[in-house]
């Protein structure tokens, strides 16, 4: 009796695994598929957001850039680099009578 009783149970056994097996394995793949497209549709949203940051990084170095030259340009204007720049730059003083020295 234990004989037969092993012999059902290791029939019975292989039937409900081929079965189970026969049954889960295309609902298996269909949600490993809808997993994939999850996987790949958050990634999309990632290098997207990524993108979104990398043209503002962009477009504050560009406005900084044009600030710094702005700076340097009025810097230029103001502060003479050397005592006699000045004089250089805008030429020499007028006399009282209109003309240059």
């Amino acid at each position: 009796m234990t004989g037969e009783l092993a012999g059902v149970i290791i029939t019975v056994t292989f039937f409900v695994t081929t079965a189970a097996v026969v049954l889960l394995r295309p609902i298996s793949r269909r949600i490993g598929e809808y997993l994939e497209a999850l996987v790949a549709e958050k990634r999309a949203a990632a290098r997207a957001a990524d993108d979104r940051v990398q043209r503002a990084l962009e477009e504050m170095n560009r406005r900084l850039a044009l600030l710094e030259e702005r700076v340097e340009f009025a810097e230029h204007l103001i502060v003479p680099a050397a005592p006699g720049d000045a004089e250089r730059r805008i030429g020499p003083a007028p006399t009282g009578d209109g003309e240059r020295r």
